[in-house]
């Protein structure tokens, strides 16, 4: 597992949650695809386009 190659300490129950998955799913940040019988794939979600310009305005 990559999680705990990079972080040995992190636990989602520290953040309510039972399951990792869970902690994902409630953040809203991620694509999930978990096709029948298959891992779970996880990925960030691009970045919206109203959202790079707001971020590059501030960074000014």
């Amino acid at each position: 597992n990559q999680l705990a190659n990079l972080a040995s300490d992190f636990d989602p129950r520290t953040f309510g949650f039972r399951k990792l998955s869970d902690l994902v799913r409630k953040t809203n940040a991620f694509e999930i695809d978990h096709p029948e019988g298959g891992a779970m794939r996880i990925r960030v979600k691009p970045a919206a386009k109203g959202r790079e310009k707001s971020r590059s305005a501030a960074s000014r």
